[in-house]
């Protein structure tokens, strides 16, 4: 969502002023101050934190609950898990900041790189509100385009990096799973009963998962108040009018937006009625919700470099090469 705005008439920023001017010379844009970050810091914390919590609390319960003998059936084979992965990506809610806990449980759970890749990558895009809310606002046209375009994408990067993991290139083997976090799974030797087991895995997992993730999070949610405060949402309309370059503009400008799953409808459909094209709109569209600079930042841990690269890269050409197909039909 839209980060919400704390300081809304600036009396905050205002009030704090002649101390700022002591730091920068000339006139000062209470607009530009530290005070503007730190609003939209806390408005992002607020939209994402509570999303990224959940994420690790579900990925905990997977890791303490979910059968063994299930997770070989449904990650292991490096077709049939794509397909799974992507299904559920496309019907869990959630949003980005969800997706990276999770993704690391079933790390953990020996799912194949291109498999964790491909949830990484369809579960902020497709989800039943989000396609429901597409529909009701910017009709069927795009409604189809969102589902096809992303299903298309995510299935063929992640069978691809299944068979380069297959084939054992160097570049596409995933990080070690103790790079997001390790628990002792020891059996209960104690007589303690199951369930109590099951819990004690439960918060040791959720710890294991927050753990390498949560600075990589905070650091990215920075970035992206730094550059809201400087390119105000609102502003974004007037740099997305025609030619190539609205195109590229649309989706780099969505990485540091940051809006979460179904803000970016209201948000495509306000920049169709400001006269951006129906193109650019649909690039944004997928680049404000597809991905954002903390799920960038901490990718690496559960997939490698070389596999974020791949699924930024394929992001990229989803968003632009799809708002180009849309604008031709």
């Amino acid at each position: 969502m839209i980060p919400r705005n704390i300081d809304r008439g600036g009396t905050l920023a205002r009030a704090f002023a002649p101390i700022c001017t002591l730091y920068y010379p000339g006139d000062f844009d209470f607009r530009m101050s530290p005070f503007t970050v730190l609003d939209h810091l806390v408005g992002l914390l607020a939209d994402s934190l509570p999303w990224f919590l959940g994420g690790a609390l579900l990925g905990a319960a997977l890791e303490a609950w979910l059968p063994a003998s299930w997770a070989m059936r449904w990650l292991h084979s490096p077709r049939a898990s794509v397909l799974n992965a992507t299904v559920a990506g496309a019907i869990l809610p959630g949003c980005s900041m969800t997706t990276i806990p999770l993704a690391a449980a079933l790390q953990r759970r020996g799912a194949r790189l291109g498999t964790l890749t491909a949830f990484i990558m369809i579960s902020p895009i497709l989800s039943p509100e989000t396609i429901i809310l597409t529909a009701a606002m910017l009709g069927a046209k795009l409604t189809l385009a969102r589902i096809i375009l992303p299903v298309i994408a995510t299935l063929a990067m992640g069978l691809a990096l299944n068979a380069f993991e297959s084939l054992r290139l160097k570049p596409f083997q995933p990080p070690p799973a103790d790079a997001v976090g390790t628990v002792d799974l020891k059996s209960n030797c104690c007589g303690e009963s199951e369930a109590t087991d099951g819990k004690r895995t439960f918060w040791r997992s959720f710890l294991a998962l927050l753990h390498p993730l949560w600075l990589y999070f905070l650091l990215g949610l920075l970035v992206v108040a730094i550059v809201q405060a400087i390119v105000p949402p609102r502003d974004i309309a007037s740099y997305l009018h025609g030619g190539v370059v609205a195109y590229l503009l649309a989706a780099i400008v969505g990485i540091p937006l940051y809006v979460c799953e179904g803000a970016e409808v209201p948000l495509a459909y306000g920049l169709l009625q400001a006269g951006v094209g129906i193109g650019p709109a649909f690039t944004f569209m997928l680049g404000a919700v597809g991905t954002c600079i903390p799920t960038i930042l901490m990718a690496p841990r559960i997939i490698g470099k070389t596999s974020t690269y791949v699924y930024v890269a394929v992001w990229l050409l989803l968003a632009i090469g799809g708002g180009w197909a849309v604008s031709l039909l």
